[in-house]
């Protein structure tokens, strides 16, 4: 026998949005769902530095690199967002 553990980490803004989560959360497909969502998006980003050369590592660098700058600028466009919404007090 075995077990599968999942775990959903994060915040919401009240209790009702939680609820709403919630009920979608204990659906059996849920994270599997999710997974597959993520692949699909990791995938059709890295699709825009497609690159095709006689190196299959020189083209998978040049995804993985455009995939980490991407990822790097929304990390840092929600931090810049998050910052002026709790400067603005419009929480």
């Amino acid at each position: 026998m075995s077990v599968i553990l999942y775990s959903l980490i994060g915040h919401i803004e009240d209790e009702e949005k939680l609820c709403i989560l919630l009920d979608s959360v204990v659906k059996k497909d849920f994270f599997s769902s999710k997974r597959q969502e993520n692949q699909e998006t990791i995938e059709r980003t890295k699709n825009h530095a497609l690159t095709i050369s006689s190196s299959n590592e020189f083209d998978q660098y040049c995804q993985q690199t455009f995939l980490r700058e991407k990822v790097s600028l929304v990390h840092k466009c929600m931090s810049t967002s998050r910052r002026l919404t709790r400067d603005s007090k419009i929480v």
